[in-house]
């Protein structure tokens, strides 16, 4: 099979490692891929041996690229990541099932948020949308909801959850004594990943709490240590820059605080800290309550909320070693080869579908 996949993102989001993922495990099973991605994206860095062609937001250019990549006699298959590579299948879909070229798209939704322009759902270009929450799907016009939508969850290579330190090493780096309970967060600098409200929750929650620290991975210390400040927290937190070893950090966590508040669906991160063995609270969007359970849950965006789940769950040990337990072996669904086997056979079925090999 002949597979196109298209990351129209700049940098290492949860969906675009979805996208590598999934073309790593493609590869590897004995199919020819293509990743299409910006110049110099982080995700290229990271994944250097797949084969890699610039996305230009020029439609007629991406058009005779794409074209150039379709081989005759095989199943050709376009599959799309992200808002504009979406578009960007549905319109050129459309042009190619008119013009009878041998090749189909699909794309990947991952967001809790309404499309903005519904006219890429309503075409006739996108033979399959895979979604990773029911929440993702039900945002999707209706026709595709009963047509065309697929569930496929997301997906974490074994080597995502490696560590490379010890537990030891890294509490001595962050000037950290052993027993002290550390709640902990992965994200990034911008507002809807919730930094703001989770170091608001901790210095409500602080009076409740056992001796503790928040450890913040993927952040700007520039950006947040003067709300640290001005809360009184700066001494219990630890605010460390993006790193592609994320779980040298998590290893260390007590608990996983997710306090995202906006469009997340099934976040690699809190999977990555189920595959870690940890307990997790997080906000109640997309796929979260699934993956973590509804007890583990927060109102999104609400910092009192956020600080009164952080004292319950500190407060109630045994009930994390439970949960603990409890998502490590719910962690191995996330099978990356069970994933790309259900993704293969959606790819057959709209290669069928449209009469060309499904092979």
């Amino acid at each position: 099979m002949n597979i196109i996949i298209m990351t129209t993102v700049k940098h290492a989001t949860g969906g675009a490692r979805q996208a590598v993922y999934q073309g790593q495990e493609l590869q590897r099973a004995g199919h020819r891929v293509t990743m299409i991605g910006y110049p110099g994206t982080e995700m290229r860095s990271i994944s250097p041996e797949l084969n890699w062609v610039d996305f230009t937001p020029k439609l007629p250019v991406m058009r005779r690229v794409i074209q150039g990549l379709i081989r005759s006699g095989e199943g050709n298959v376009l599959h799309a990541f992200h808002g504009k590579g979406v578009k960007y299948a549905a319109y050129l879909g459309t042009l190619w099932r008119l013009q009878g070229l041998p090749v189909v798209c699909a794309a990947h939704r991952g967001v809790t948020s309404r499309p903005h322009n519904p006219l890429p759902y309503l075409l006739p270009g996108i033979r399959a949308y895979m979604v990773n929450s029911k929440e993702t799907g039900d945002l999707l016009p209706l026709f595709w909801r009963r047509k065309r939508c697929h569930f496929v969850g997301n997906a974490i290579p074994p080597g995502r959850t490696q560590t490379s330190r010890t537990p030891e090493q890294i509490l001595a780096e962050l000037d950290l004594e052993p027993g002290r309970f550390i709640f902990g967060d992965v994200a990034h600098d911008k507002p809807e990943k919730g930094v703001g409200r989770l170091l608001e929750a901790y210095a409500r929650a602080r009076t409740g709490l056992p001796p503790s620290n928040l450890l913040i991975v993927g952040v700007s210390a520039d950006k947040w240590a003067p709300l640290c400040r001005e809360l009184g927290i700066e001494r219990e937190v630890r605010l460390i820059p993006r790193t592609e070893h994320v779980a040298d950090y998590v290893q260390v966590f007590s608990l996983f605080v997710f306090p995202s508040y906006f469009i997340e669906s099934q976040p690699n991160v809190i999977m990555e800290a189920m595959q870690l063995s940890k307990p997790v609270i997080g906000s109640n969007l997309g796929n979260i309550p699934e993956l973590i359970g509804r007890d583990f849950c927060f109102k999104a965006g609400d910092a009192n909320e956020i600080s009164e789940k952080m004292i319950w769950a500190a407060q109630n040990p045994a009930l994390l070693a439970q949960a603990a337990e409890a998502n490590l072996a719910y962690s191995r669904r996330f099978s990356l080869e069970q994933r790309t086997q259900t993704v293969l056979g959606i790819y057959r079925d709209i290669l069928r579908e449209a009469g060309l090999p499904a092979d």
